[in-house]
């Protein structure tokens, strides 16, 4: 909430400074005062643009503060890591809604999703457009909820492209769309993201590229050997290890209220020798570990010992050999939970050098 008032004030011209920043403060000092059925707050419901995971953190923070379970209300999109939720939105209360706030006011997910595309729709309609940069499109005037409308039926076709459309949102309310045969428009696509990430204005959302084929959104992914591969490659892994690292503190505090004495090992990204992106976690010895998938992990023989033997292992060879040891554990995004270490004769299968 401290990000989005600075975010605001931030972005307002001068003269509007102090009312923006009086807004935020007559709404932190108000007692929110929330509809008790449906159709007094369907009005003001909207649909908001989140990676999975974040949701699933924000989740985890207010459980930690308060100690009562809490889940925020969204759905995912198809095969991506992306997800739509749910604002309630008022000159005087803007909350995300939970799945608790829904069964209150008995309606489902889906329903709820459903109404708050429509409002979105109603309220643009006429007043946003596609600025081509090349061509690449950013969508423009769309307000605080419209880098969701690229999920209403039938938007993007107006755009003529000969291949699919591929979507990436990084940062909130900064949606880029290009067409998945035009590499200029891909590269460009690219270059806007790591400018993105790289800039201390709005907020991160998401540096995976999407794909609408078939009529499903999932990951985009280029073939073997493309010139955008390693790019895309790395954003995607930028992505993965800012919510993995966002998540570990939140996460320790959650365990340690639970009485659970599992570490949570770092995800850690690294270029190679080649210029490729390579993520990497660390496994050791008498330590049970929540383990973020990588693309290698180090397994630390003995932990206590400065000098200590280690063994570097590709994900899936260890995981493979380890599948015993490893349990998929329901945080997001996905964990590992450890339970013993291998012993030395499976180190010795699954060893193999350092990258060079």
């Amino acid at each position: 909430y401290l990000d989005n008032a600075y975010r605001a004030y931030s972005e307002a011209t001068l003269d509007k400074k102090e009312a923006t920043l009086n807004s935020f403060i007559q709404m932190w000092l108000s007692k929110p005062s929330l509809p008790t059925d449906f159709e007094a707050a369907r009005d003001d419901i909207w649909p908001i643009l989140r990676a999975g995971a974040e949701f699933y953190t924000s989740s985890l923070a207010v459980e930690v503060d308060t100690g009562v379970k809490h889940r925020l209300a969204h759905r995912g999109i198809d095969n991506t890591h992306l997800s739509v939720g749910l604002a309630f939105d008022t000159p005087k209360v803007r909350l995300l809604i939970s799945r608790d706030m829904l069964q209150d006011w008995n309606v489902d997910l889906g329903e709820t999703i459903d109404v708050a595309m429509k409002n979105l729709s109603k309220s643009l309609s006429g007043k946003y457009n596609f600025l081509a940069i090349g061509k690449l499109y950013q969508v423009m005037d769309a307000g605080p909820y419209g880098d969701t409308i690229f999920l209403q039926p039938g938007i993007l076709d107006s755009l003529g492209f000969k291949g699919d459309p591929v979507v990436m949102v990084p940062r909130r309310n900064q949606l880029l769309v290009a067409d998945s045969q035009d590499d200029a428009a891909l590269s460009l696509m690219v270059e806007m993201t790591k400018e993105a990430l790289e800039s201390k204005s709005g907020q991160f959302c998401s540096s995976t590229a999407i794909q609408l084929k078939n009529g499903k959104w999932s990951t985009y992914s280029l073939p073997e050997g493309h010139k955008l591969q390693s790019a895309l490659d790395f954003l995607h892994k930028r992505e993965q290890s800012y919510y993995y690292s966002s998540q570990k503190e939140v996460l320790v505090q959650y365990l340690e209220k639970i009485d659970d004495s599992s570490g949570v090992a770092t995800y850690q990204l690294f270029l190679d020798s080649e210029d490729k992106p390579v993520s990497m976690a660390t496994w050791s010895n008498g330590v049970d570990t929540l383990l973020p998938v990588t693309d290698l992990v180090c397994l630390v023989h003995s932990p206590l010992d400065e000098n200590s033997a280690v063994t570097v292992a590709k994900w899936k060879v260890m995981q493979r050999a380890c599948c015993r040891l490893l349990t998929v554990s329901n945080h997001s995004p996905i964990r590992f939970q450890t339970r013993g270490f291998p012993s030395p004769e499976l180190l010795e299968k699954i060893k193999m050098e350092l990258p060079k």
